[in-house]
C-alpha cells in the first residue's frame, strides 16, 4: 500500500516453522537452500514471523510458516496465520469493479459522479470526467489525505471519527499534486469513493461485495475485510512495531475507514486461492467468476511508472494495470502488488505464461524484504540462476535512508538560530479549521503547546521564527507507516498580529476560527 521501508536491526529469533503439505510436493530441488535463504532474510529485517505460499499449475505446490506470529507469546506462524495485507487490497476493490462491468452495473470510463452524486474536487472538469479507471490506475493527481483516511479506529473508542462518506466529501477541498491523467502518482483515498462506488451499483457495502462475491466462491475462510473479524480467531499474527529502541507487538490496527484501498486480512493459504483465480483468467474450481475480457481488463498496463528500475536488473519496464503492477522479468509477464499495514507487510507476484505465483506475509514492516523473497523464489521454480534480491533490496534500503538522513540534515543545516516567536506560546492557543481535515486543537499546558486533531495529539516546539517542529504521540503506530511522525509547521499573523492560520506542509493550511480579533495579551515575548 502505501508504507516506508524499515530497516531492523539484528534481533535473535527462534524460527519455528509448520508445514502445509500439497501432496508433498517440493517447490524445487533446492528447497533447503531457499529455505535458509528465508530464514537469513528475516534476520536481516529482524521479522519476527513470515507466511509464504507457492501456486503452480493451479494448486498450492508449497506452504510454509516461520518463525512467530507474537514475539510476546512465541506462537509460530503456520500458513494458515492470519496478516493484513494491505495495499493488496485494492485488487480486491478493482475486481470487485470488474465483476460489476461484467454486469453492465457500471463501466469504467463512465464518470464516478454517475454513481456518486455528491463525490466533487477541486475543478468542475475533473469533477465531471473522473472515472473508475482514472482511480485504478493512480492517475486522478488529487493529493492523499493520509491523516483523514488512517485514523484507527481502537475497540471502544467512543471519540470521533472520520468515515468513508467524510473521504468521499473531502474531495473537493483536497488539492492537486500532478496533472490530471498524465502521470502515475499512488493515491489510497481515491479507492475509498471507488468503494462507494460498488455500494451504489450493487447495494451491499463493499465489505459485503467482497465477502459474498470474492472471499465466498473462492474458499478463502480465513479472510476479512475489518480486524473485528479476527476477534476471537485463532492463529493470528500481531503487528510489530519500533517503540522504546525495541520491536514492540501490537493488535492489528483498524481500517475499517479507508476499507476498499487496505483493510483486508487473509492467510497465505487464502491467499493461493487468490492466485489461482488470476491465473486462471477468472475462473476457480471449474466456476467462471468473472468473464475473459472482464478479467483481461484487469491486467492491461494503463499507465507507464516512471519509477526507477536501478535495482531490477532483468526488468526494463513497469506500468500500472487496474490494482497491479505489470512489468517484465526475465522474458515474462509479471504481474504483482505490495501492501504495507502498520507493522506488516505483504507481497503477491505471479507470472501468467508459467502459471506460477508466491505471496510472501510478514509481521513487521519490512517491504524490501516481501518483494526480495517474492523474486527469489520465483527464480528458484523458473530454474534460473537465482539473484540476490535481498542484498540488492537491503542496499535500496540504506540508500533511501542516506538520502532521508541528508534531507533532515539539510533542514536542520538551514535552521535560523537564536530566533523568537512573534508571540508568547499561549497567544498561538486557538481552534484552526481545514475544510478536509475538521478541526485543529492547539492547547497551553504546562508551559508547552499541544496539538489534537481528531484523536491525534502532539506537541509543537519551537524551530525558528513562526515555525515550530510537531511531533506526534509516538502511541500513534500508524504514523509509522504513513505521514512522518516529525513535521514543521508555520503560523501565520494577521495584520493585527494575531495568529490567522497554520500551515503543514503534508495537511495544507488550517484556518483560525475562534474569532480572535484584537493583539493577544504579551503579544512580543
Amino acid at each position: 500500500m502505501f508504507g516506508k521501508v524499515g530497516i531492523c536491526v539484528f534481533i535473535a529469533i527462534v524460527v519455528a516453522a509448520t508445514e502445509y503439505s500439497a501432496g508433498k510436493v517440493q517447490p524445487t530441488d533446492d528447497t533447503a537452500a531457499l529455505d535458509e535463504y528465508i530464514r537469513t532474510a528475516m534476520r536481516d529485517w529482524g521479522v519476527p514471523g513470515l507466511a509464504i505460499a507457492v501456486v503452480k499449475d493451479d494448486r498450492a505446490v508449497f506452504a510454509k510458516g516461520y518463525g512467530v506470529r507474537n514475539l510476546a507469546t512465541g506462537e509460530p506462524v503456520t500458513a494458515e496465520t492470519v496478516f493484513g495485507i494491505g495495499s493488496v487490497t485494492k485488487s480486491f476493490t478493482a475486481t470487485a469493479v470488474a465483476m460489476l462491468v461484467d454486469e453492465h452495473r457500471v463501466s469504467w470510463d463512465a464518470p464516478v459522479k454517475d454513481y456518486v452524486s455528491q463525490f466533487e474536487t477541486y475543478s468542475p472538469y475533473v469533477t465531471s470526467v473522473l472515472s473508475l479507471r482514472d482511480i485504478a490506475c493512480h492517475r486522478t493527481g488529487i493529493e492523499s489525505a493520509n491523516y483523514l483516511q488512517w485514523r484507527p479506529i481502537e475497540r471502544g473508542d467512543n471519540a470521533q471519527h472520520p468515515t468513508r462518506a467524510d473521504i468521499v466529501r473531502a474531495f473537493r477541498y483536497l488539492r492537486p499534486t500532478e496533472e490530471f491523467r498524465t502521470t502515475f502518482a499512488y493515491k489510497n483515498d481515491t479507492w475509498v469513493v471507488a468503494g462507494a462506488v460498488i455500494e451504489a451499483a450493487s447495494g451491499m457495502t463493499w465489505d459485503q461485495f467482497v465477502h459474498e462475491r470474492i472471499f465466498t466462491p473462492l474458499g478463502m475462510k480465513r479472510s476479512s475485510s475489518s480486524v473485528n473479524e479476527t476477534d476471537g480467531l485463532r492463529d493470528v499474527a500481531a503487528a510489530h512495531v519500533w517503540a522504546e529502541g525495541k520491536l514492540k507487538a501490537i493488535p492489528l490496527v483498524n481500517a475499517d475507514v479507508p476499507g476498499p484501498m487496505g483493510s483486508i486480512n487473509s492467510t497465505a493459504l487464502d491467499m493461493s486461492q487468490y492466485i489461482r483465480f488470476h491465473l486462471g483468467n477468472g475462473t476457480f474450481a471449474g466456476r467462471q467468476l468473472l468473464s475473459g475480457p472482464g478479467f483481461a481488463e484487469l491486467h492491461q498496463p494503463q499507465i507507464i511508472d516512471r519509477g526507477d528500475l536501478t535495482g531490477t536488473p532483468f526488468t526494463k519496464r513497469i506500468a500500472y494495470a487496474l490494482g497491479w503492477w505489470v512489468q517484465d522479468y526475465r522474458g515474462y509477464t509479471l504481474i504483482e502488488h505490495s501492501g504495507a499495514i502498520v507493522g506488516g507487510n505483504s507481497n503477491v507476484a505471479f507470472l501468467p505464461e508459467k502459471r506460477l505465483g508466491v505471496v510472501v506475509l510478514v509481521n513487521a514492516n519490512a517491504q524490501g524484504l516481501v518483494g526480495a523473497i517474492s523474486l527469489r523464489v520465483l527464480d528458484a521454480y523458473l530454474g534460473v540462476e537465482p539473484f540476490d534480491w535481498n542484498a540488492r533490496a537491503l542496499e535500496l534500503k540504506k540508500a533511501n535512508d542516506a538520502r532521508a538522513e541528508a534531507a533532515r540534515a539539510e533542514l536542520v543545516k538551514n535552521r535560523v538560530l537564536g530566533t523568537k516567536p512573534s508571540l508568547s506560546l499561549g497567544d498561538y492557543v486557538g481552534i484552526y479549521h481545514n475544510n478536509a481535515y475538521g478541526d485543529l486543537e492547539i492547547k497551553y499546558t504546562d508551559g508547552k503547546l499541544t496539538v489534537r486533531l481528531w484523536t491525534f495529539t502532539g506537541e509543537l516546539t519551537h524551530w525558528n521564527y513562526d515555525t515550530f517542529s510537531l511531533q506526534w504521540d509516538a502511541r500513534d503506530y500508524y504514523l509509522h507507516v504513513s505521514p512522518d511522525p516529525a513535521t514543521l509547521v508555520r503560523f501565520d499573523l494577521n495584520e493585527r498580529g494575531v495568529p490567522s492560520q497554520v500551515s503543514f506542509l503534508s495537511l495544507g493550511t488550517f484556518v483560525r476560527t475562534d474569532r480572535l480579533v484584537s493583539p493577544p495579551r504579551g503579544a512580543r515575548p
